[in-house]
């Protein structure tokens, strides 16, 4: 008899970084990229510069891996290298006054350059009176991937206050929520073109603008006494007119965010996170030097947010995508369907249904057929389905009934791919519990 050998490969898992790289910069791994540094030094510093600029740059790339000994003996023009790559490095200075100033030209592939540039400053900086940046095409590249995502994140931030808002009050929505600071903002920005066919107000502010809209505070001020004061007239108060009163009263001196979006936006730490966002915007918009770290942390909020806010204005949307209206079809069926349901019809197109799925904890086989009968119709949603015949289980010994726990296995042939769309969706955004409850 012979020995069925299995041969099993197991894949070091990719790093975050990494991931990243594969992701947005594969096409940056196939070329070089250069940095420019301006360094002044004093007098006492000159005449050694050069040894240190050497110095450093292997201490440097040390720090990431081992070494390999420069291949050429000029402190001027050199390379270094270890297992990642290999930099180019050249060096130039001119002597003004008491001071000199140095050139550092760096070459080399896109992530092992975007590791050294840091350690490389870091073990220089002490040695200079200035360090200044002239070329930093790996920062270049970085904003080039992230302005995509950013712009994607304020426009689809501003799609759903459109629509919150002018479906909650329709045209003078801007007008009764948001501060003047903002509407001369708007106005100053407002130009030729769209402006001139469009309400454009959301489009001619700020990224952190934005936020003033979901957490602003656009009744009176100084209002926090007031509220609790209310709060103790309530709970003294039985007749409901007062009570509906005093809320209509408390809502005008609470800010938008406690109003609308607290309920609306159940996002663990949103505010905070769109202000992080925002913060790795204001790099990319000036011109700030980008590390994949906090490219990174941008990619991390964007799925983060655009998923959930993506679920919002699919919350909002007049016309539905299909997924959606499929999804309203899914929860509109006599069947209930839980998060293990869901699962098992995305992975195996397969569906245990028992009595508890129509919300009976027990049922006769008879009524429990009924119900197959008249959700076979409905269930051709899922695509051609085989149904296999009542299996009863906790059934009381001696009922002439034979009342217990009757169920089914439907196995569908084939699951539309927008069906399994609008499950994956569903089970993204939470709409399917984790189990049901009998009556």
């Amino acid at each position: 008899m012979t020995e069925k050998v299995i041969e099993i490969s197991i894949q070091n898992k990719m790093s975050d970084r990494e991931k990243c790289i594969e992701k947005y910069f594969k096409n940056a791994t196939e070329k070089k990229f250069t940095i420019t540094y301006l360094f002044i030094v004093d007098e006492a510093t000159t005449p050694t510069m050069l040894d240190k600029i050497f110095t450093r740059s292997q201490e440097a790339l040390s720090e990431i891996s081992a070494i390999h000994p420069p291949s050429n003996d000029s402190k001027n023009e050199f390379v270094i290298s270890n297992e990642m790559g290999s930099l180019l490095i050249k060096v130039g200075s001119k002597l003004i006054k008491k001071e000199s100033v140095w050139e550092v030209y760096v070459e080399g592939e896109f992530e092992l350059l975007e590791i050294y540039r840091t350690e490389f400053l870091l073990k220089i900086k002490d040695n200079c009176l200035k360090s200044y940046l002239i070329v930093d095409e790996i920062s270049d590249e970085i904003s080039v991937a992230a302005y995509p995502i950013i712009r994607n994140m304020e426009n689809t931030m501003r799609e759903y206050l459109i629509r919150f808002f002018s479906k909650k009050f329709g045209s003078r929505w801007w007008e009764n929520n948001t501060t003047q600071t903002l509407k001369s903002k708007a106005a100053e920005r407002k130009k030729e073109g769209f402006s001139k066919l469009l309400n454009m107000e959301l489009y001619n502010i700020d990224f952190d603008d934005l936020i003033i809209l979901l957490n602003g505070q656009f009744g009176q001020k100084d209002s926090k006494a007031i509220l609790d004061a209310l709060d103790v007239i309530v709970e003294h108060r039985e007749k409901d007119t007062f009570t509906d009163k005093i809320l209509l009263l408390k809502e005008r001196f609470l800010g938008n965010w406690e109003k609308f979006f607290v309920q609306e936006i159940r996002i663990d730490n949103f505010l905070l996170d769109w202000k992080a966002a925002y913060d790795v915007r204001c790099e990319v918009a000036h011109n700030s030097l980008l590390s994949l770290t906090r490219f990174i942390k941008l990619v991390d909020l964007h799925s983060k947010l655009e998923k959930n806010i993506e679920i919002l204005i699919n919350e909002q949307r007049i016309i539905k995508t299909s997924e959606y209206i499929i999804l309203d079809k899914i929860n509109s069926l006599d069947l209930k369907l839980t998060k293990y349901d869901v699962e098992s019809l995305i992975k195996e197109s397969f569906l245990f249904i028992s009595s508890i799925n129509f919300g009976k904890e027990v049922m006769t086989s008879e009524e429990f057929q009924i119900q197959i009968d008249l959700l076979r119709e409905s269930m051709k949603l899922f695509g051609e389905v085989k149904i296999s015949s009542i299996q009863m289980s906790d059934v009381n010994e001696g009922d002439s009934n034979s009342v217990g726990r009757p169920s089914v296995n439907a196995k569908f042939l084939s699951i539309p791919t927008d069906v399994l769309g609008a499950l994956e969706l569903g089970l993204n955004n939470n709409m399917f519990n984790n189990k049901l409850i009998a009556q």
